[in-house]
């Protein structure tokens, strides 16, 4: 505990400094393009078809055809290649929602990536399917580019363990997704600073992470599997699966605050879940 209390200090100090120099959307934008710009044309088509065809078979698990139907990606990131893969394949239109987009992804970016995939012939040939791949920089608690009910299905990968507030995150998929509209998360429940001690977080006082959380980049909320279940559940969802993967404890302590955790519920690291609006 003591050398991983050591390392967060460092990150909180170095990324309070960042976030204090990244106020002014200049500086940010700047940032953005030293740092992570240039990786903006990296890109692992093999990851995003491997993304595509896990949706799409889970889709298909629970009978839900997703052909002229609207997807949205929520906190996409850098990646959309699967949404080309969901176009490809029938979808009418597909949404990235991620709030950096302004400096990750980009009308630029978008089409120096689409010509690195695809070759540039073929971009040609195929730049209609990117016409029906739009993007918004939303953050997830607040969807204001999005009207009720106007999207068939929504996905994410490893985000919603950063959201601060997860309800009314719930609460806005809940809105824009249409009647019998479905949603797929897989979230990664583990300590993010140091995934060979996945529950090293839940070790902290809530004052104690908070203070130690100063980078809003890697805030992970600490919420366990059962939380995002139960949310999904006071917000009118249908849970249709549900899969958790699960690690022994060893010698971490946990602390009080948790106390009302069974133990299995606090060893989930991982979970999976379709979920349908009612």
């Amino acid at each position: 505990m003591k050398k991983s209390l050591k390392k967060r200090v460092a990150l909180g100090a170095y990324n309070f400094g960042l976030n204090i120099l990244s106020r002014t959307p200049l500086v940010k934008k700047k940032l953005f393009r030293k740092y992570l710009g240039k990786y903006a044309y990296r890109t692992d088509p093999a990851y995003d078809k491997d993304v595509y065809e896990r949706y799409s078979e889970m889709l298909a698990k629970h009978q839900i055809v997703y052909k002229d139907k609207i997807i949205m990606d929520v906190g996409s990131g850098d990646n959309y290649y699967h949404a080309y893969f969901f176009i490809k394949n029938g979808a009418k239109k597909f949404i990235l929602c991620e709030p950096f987009a302004d400096y990750l992804l980009d009308s630029v970016v978008l089409e120096k990536r689409g010509e690195i995939l695809l070759g540039k012939k073929k971009f040609q040939e195929d730049r209609s399917v990117f016409e029906n791949i739009s993007v918004v920089s939303d953050h997830l608690e607040k969807l204001k580019h999005l009207d009720d009910s106007s999207v068939d299905i929504i996905i994410s990968t490893s985000v919603f363990e950063h959201i601060d507030n997860v309800e009314k995150c719930i609460k806005e998929c809940q809105r824009v997704l249409k009647s019998g509209g479905v949603m797929i998360h897989q979230i990664d429940i583990r300590d993010h600073a140091d995934f060979e001690e996945p529950f090293n977080y839940l070790g902290y006082s809530s004052w104690n992470w908070r203070w130690l959380r100063t980078n809003s980049f890697v805030y992970t909320n600490r919420r366990r599997s059962k939380d995002f279940l139960d949310s999904l559940r006071r917000n009118k969802f249908t849970i249709l699966q549900a899969e958790e993967d699960r690690q022994a404890f060893g010698a971490v302590k946990i602390n009080r605050e948790f106390g009302d955790y069974t133990q299995d519920e606090l060893e989930v690291i991982r979970l999976l879940f379709v979920a349908k609006k009612n």
